[in-house]
């Protein structure tokens, strides 16, 4: 989480009205700066031995 994502992410009571009114479900609050958002992962095959015969 970057410090400019805090705008519409931090405490909930702090969120911008748009945010409040648009998105009433919106459960994206209460984070800090650094907290961790989410994980990619890639899994690249093993093709090394592919070509030994």
């Amino acid at each position: 989480m970057q410090p400019s994502c805090l705008a519409c992410h931090a405490p909930k009571d702090e969120r911008p009205a748009f945010v409040k009114k648009d998105h009433p479900e919106d459960r994206a609050y209460g984070f800090d700066d650094g907290d961790l958002q989410g994980v990619h992962a890639v899994f690249v095959p093993d093709t090394s031995g592919e070509d030994e015969f």
